[in-house]
């Protein structure tokens, strides 16, 4: 919505607490109009037209480049013509890679795609309220404060985030698949409904086409990857659904570590909370 309302003339701030449309005559008419009539399967084809023209995929653009040869890896990324790189390589795997990495990493399309349906349809209701304290000028932004939440208020909203993702089993024998929301999987789950195996390989829904990948894959270190995915399911149940579902978790194996805590109150929520402070701090190393 931004990259299309701002091409007109103006800008569009983001921050923890709002986004804000700096656009002359705009209104929040404007706004609801556009969520209402903006054709829902359309998002995607937008994103990929207004994305490459924005900071968000550039340094993106730069390690993907390293990875294909363009660039040499010992570069220096501010020396680099990123707008040059980028027109030059526009509709190639470069930018097509840089494109889909950004949007695996940091969106949820699918998700965005059912709002905008749902606000259509009119299950969800969009409204013009008046201001309020996080609605005010960017210019008071220095007034607001962190929220003063304890790593126990931090750890339960992470638990309630976790239980209500839905996800996918995939059975490592068959291929067959099931679908179901953490929070309504039983304990020890069950096996597999059509050859009754107990190796199930498990990841979010939005990630349904990657597993069948990976699970179907014959590489020796991919599918030695699914099999530990499918030993942690099937000995530890939702448990082991819940710590797979963590940032970082699935790639250093800190799943496994969530056994050795037992009898400590919220111990595998305190790992995975761990494990994904770990992975905002150090995820550019594992591009």
């Amino acid at each position: 919505m931004g990259s299309m309302l701002q091409g007109k003339m103006g800008r569009a701030l983001v921050d923890p607490y709002r986004i804000s449309f700096q656009v002359p005559g705009m209104t929040a008419g404007n706004v609801i109009e556009w969520l209402q009539e903006t054709p829902p399967n359309a998002l995607p084809s937008i994103l990929r037209m207004t994305i490459p023209n924005g900071l968000a995929v550039r340094w993106r653009v730069v390690q993907v480049a390293r990875r294909m040869g363009v660039l040499a890896k010992g570069v220096d990324p501010r020396k680099v013509n990123l707008e040059g790189l980028m027109e030059r390589y526009r509709g190639t795997p470069v930018i097509e890679e840089s494109l889909d990495k950004l949007f695996h990493e940091r969106m949820d399309i699918d998700s965005t795609v059912d709002v905008m349906r749902d606000i259509q349809n009119g299950e969800v209701d969009v409204s013009h309220t008046a201001t309020g304290p996080l609605g005010m000028s960017p210019k008071g932004e220095r007034d607001l404060l962190l929220p003063s939440w304890s790593d126990k208020d931090l750890r339960e909203r992470l638990e309630i985030r976790l239980v209500n993702e839905r996800a996918v089993l995939i059975c490592l024998n068959c291929k067959s698949k099931r679908r179901s929301r953490v929070g309504r999987m039983e304990e020890r789950l069950e096996d597999c409904s059509s050859c009754g195996g107990r190796m199930q390989a498990c990841a979010p829904e939005r990630m349904e086409s990657m597993l069948a990948e990976w699970v179907s894959s014959k590489d020796p270190t991919i599918r030695g990857k699914m099999e530990k995915n499918a030993e942690l399911v099937r000995n530890h149940g939702v448990e082991a659904v819940i710590c797979l579902w963590g940032e970082d978790s699935r790639r250093d194996g800190d799943a496994n570590n969530a056994w050795t805590c037992e009898g400590r109150e919220d111990s595998a929520a305190e790992i995975i909370h761990n494990a994904e402070l770990k992975y905002a701090r150090t995820r550019r190393y594992w591009a």
